[in-house]
């Protein structure tokens, strides 16, 4: 998967609760009892991940031990293990969605076919001989594809599409890696080595006990971003990176993510230290939109018709036709 990602830094409000060793959580609102059950309907609303009766019970048995106690260490590791596993507080705009979904704005008007019945994207592609789901075993397995031909070429023009507009928009475009460390995958909120992650780990023996492919593109650039600290003149950075989206996209931990404070990225202000908050956003998820794009400008004599935004980045060509540059595939046993 291929998403264009951009990611600001905006201002936020600061708050100082421990050493920069912890994730810097706000302590001090699920811990008192008069959140209580704010939190734990929280916790409900979002997918019911996090033991906040777990929270409060070592919380009390942190505070009753002295500093100098040398239990206190370990039981301040699982303190902080616990609460990260809590949910970042839901706006009350949204608190009352449960499972309902909103439209809160549409563009365009859905496409009328008249008595055509549309084609869904698997049945297009391979009636056009667009794109290969199967026969990919001497490869990369079942979940992964191939886009073939101009359907390849329409995937290219998204990406110069998104990047030429978020570079108008002042963007600045960095390079970024696809191998990350466990520390930065977790400080933006990613579960690891559990057994519903969706991150891929690399080998062990040959490369390490602490690499991982990169879910997303806003983790290297939070990892570039880390630790930083920034004059409140120059905010906002806005940044945007092209990157593979390696997910195990079976799991639905997505959905189960607990709080993610850590980064630890700072601005001054009056001489004065602030967190930023950062704003990550997906300008274009390659594969759903190119879905999208092909169902929605499919011609009923077999053909897709480009959005002509979008004719400029594709060598000015109007429409896709059926692919015979590359063969279908067709497996033959060999009789012995």
């Amino acid at each position: 998967m291929i998403r264009r990602k951009f990611i600001t830094l905006c201002k936020s409000k600061y708050r100082s609760f421990s050493s920069l060793s912890q994730p810097d959580i706000d302590i001090g609102y699920y811990c008192d009892v008069k959140n209580l059950s704010e939190v734990k309907q929280n916790i409900s609303l979002r997918k019911g991940v996090g033991n906040l009766d777990r929270v409060l019970d070592i919380y009390s048995n942190l505070k009753a031990k002295d500093v100098s106690d040398s239990t206190r260490e370990v039981l301040e590791q699982e303190f902080y293990s616990e609460l990260s596993k809590l949910p970042n507080k839901t706006h009350p705009s949204v608190r009352e969605y449960k499972d309902e979904p909103r439209l809160v704005h549409q563009l365009n008007e859905k496409k009328d076919f008249g008595t055509y019945t549309p084609l869904e994207f698997s049945e297009i592609t391979r009636l056009m001989n667009l794109m290969r789901t199967d026969k990919l075993g001497q490869t990369c397995g079942h979940k992964s594809y191939y886009f073939l031909g101009e359907l390849a070429e329409l995937e290219e023009a998204l990406i110069k599409y998104a990047i030429t507009h978020l570079i108008k928009e002042n963007f600045q475009l960095i390079s970024v890696p696809d191998i990350l460390p466990k520390n930065i995958l977790e400080s933006c909120g990613m579960s690891i080595n559990s057994d519903r992650t969706q991150i891929y780990s690399l080998d062990p023996i040959h490369h390490g006990s602490d690499l991982y492919l990169s879910g997303t593109a806003e983790m290297s650039l939070a990892g570039l971003l880390m630790n930083s600290v920034h004059s409140v003149k120059d905010l906002p950075v806005k940044l945007a990176a092209v990157s593979r989206c390696f997910r195990a996209e079976t799991s639905n931990i997505i959905e189960e993510r607990g709080v993610y404070r850590r980064l630890n990225i700072t601005y001054n202000e009056n001489n004065t230290t602030k967190y930023v908050h950062t704003l990550n956003g997906t300008a274009c998820a390659i594969p759903r939109l190119l879905i999208t794009l092909l169902e929605t400008h499919q011609d009923p004599k077999g053909k897709i018709f480009i959005p002509e935004i979008l004719q400029p980045f594709i060598n000015g060509k109007k429409v896709i036709t059926k692919n015979i540059a590359v063969p279908d595939l067709k497996l033959i046993k060999l009789k012995k």
